[in-house]
């Protein structure tokens, strides 16, 4: 179990309460207080005054977890003054593997998963410094790398926003505001990495942990894991798509000569999809078409400035969303990104042609990430609470979107690489 340094039973009611772990993880109730304490100026003010009576937890995860587990952590104050606020709530991210041993990972995987929580928390120690109005971001109280030589598990405790934000289910994905939403935030973020006085991301992050994982065998692993997840909708396509799988897959990092060679490599977040995102909510609670914080950075690399973009486009939006996008997004972001750069007396190094290109392969490199992950994909539709429309409904829309986006690429390919295609 994790430990603390100072005799904190005294900030609790009932000293037996400070001992509990929260839903059976290594973390106690007091570790938690503990941190909170240090690094959480609302919570250590309200210790000043009034004791802990008790710590709730909910596991607030359902399908949307891969390698971590996510709990609602809520402390409960006593007070006379009814007035007071009563509860101070953090969301705690656990690492686990758990998952990856259902999906029968191999010890390579795990190693590279386990880098993936303390890239997160390099993440979080970096972006910390970022403004919220360029990037917006949860607060983060503490962090603690995973070390399984030193018996240490890996764990983040953040900000709660799910009183003032919400995410978008998978199955509705994003409208063209909300994706232009978010890439302006990217250029704002683009700008802040290429202009801004810190510029120690260039040393701290290095390629994706994941590279070499898979490019190896894209074209075994993508269609394997795609066709047994659905067979009507993947099978066809990837029957023309087999051979174009690997070089797809380049995309990814861009190696394909000519795609993006005067691109600099910025901070890409590696996972921009609905369950990684969180909206504003309006005075109805449902969500706006502002973000409220972007989440999950755990696959934090460098990497081409389209990646993301890409990614928010091809997975997360129905057709007629993305081919609305496809015609004006890398516009909007060249010219938003361009304007800061004047602003800021630099140049682009780069024309809006290059990066077109760079987004066309970018798109098609998705659609590998779309198959592969498309098991994860079903589960998160699958665990949606919304209850407007059944799971069977959602999960064909989603299916719909999937294949036109493979239909797509078959069209894209036909143009720029025949070759490819079988």
């Amino acid at each position: 179990m994790a430990t603390v340094s100072s005799d904190l039973p005294e900030h609790f009611s009932n000293k037996n309460t400070a001992k509990e772990t929260i839903c059976g993880t290594e973390f106690s109730k007091e570790f938690v207080v503990e941190k909170l304490a240090e690094t959480h100026p609302t919570f250590r003010e309200k210790l000043h005054s009034s004791k802990i009576r008790e710590v709730t937890a909910k596991d607030i995860c359902g399908a949307k977890g891969f390698c971590s587990k996510i709990y609602r952590i809520v402390a409960i104050f006593e007070n006379s003054n009814e007035t007071l606020e009563q509860k101070i709530s953090v969301v705690m991210k656990v690492f686990t593997t758990d998952n990856l041993s259902e999906w029968n990972a191999d010890e390579i995987m795990m190693d590279k998963v386990r880098q993936l929580h303390n890239i997160e928390c390099a993440a979080y120690n970096y972006l910390g410094n970022v403004p919220k109005d360029v990037l917006p971001l949860p607060e983060v109280y503490y962090t603690q790398e995973s070390d399984i030589a030193a018996s240490n598990p890996g764990i983040i405790i953040m900000e709660d926003l799910t009183e003032k934000a919400c995410m978008v289910p998978l199955s509705k994905g994003l409208s063209v505001d909300q994706v232009k939403n978010v890439v302006g935030h990217l250029a704002k973020f683009h700008h802040y990495l290429l202009c801004g006085a810190d510029q120690s991301w260039r040393d701290c992050f290095g390629k994706s942990v994941l590279e070499g994982a898979f490019k190896d065998c894209a074209e075994v692993a993508v269609i394997g894991a795609a066709v047994n997840c659905n067979r009507e909708v993947f099978e066809e396509p990837l029957k023309r798509l087999r051979k174009a799988v690997d070089p797809m897959w380049s995309g990814f990092y861009c190696h394909k000569e000519g795609t993006a060679e005067d691109l600099p490599e910025l901070l890409v977040h590696g996972d921009l999809w609905l369950n990684n995102l969180m909206w504003k909510r309006k005075s109805d609670g449902k969500h706006s078409d502002d973000i409220a914080s972007i989440i999950d950075w755990q696959n934090l690399y460098k990497g081409k400035m389209t990646l993301d973009i890409a990614r928010l486009v091809v997975i997360c939006c129905d057709a007629d969303v993305r081919h609305a996008l496809e015609a004006c997004i890398v516009e909007h972001y060249y010219e938003a990104l361009s304007r800061m750069m004047q602003s800021s007396g630099k140049v682009m190094g780069y024309s809006l042609e290059q990066l077109k290109k760079a987004y066309q392969y970018s798109s098609l490199a998705m659609t590998v990430v779309m198959c592969n992950e498309s098991p994860f994909y079903k589960l998160s539709v699958e665990g949606e609470d919304t209850v407007d429309e059944s799971t069977e409904d959602k999960l064909e829309r989603f299916w719909k979107r999937v294949r036109s986006v493979l239909d797509d690429t078959i069209q894209t390919l036909e143009l720029i690489a025949p070759e490819w295609l079988a």
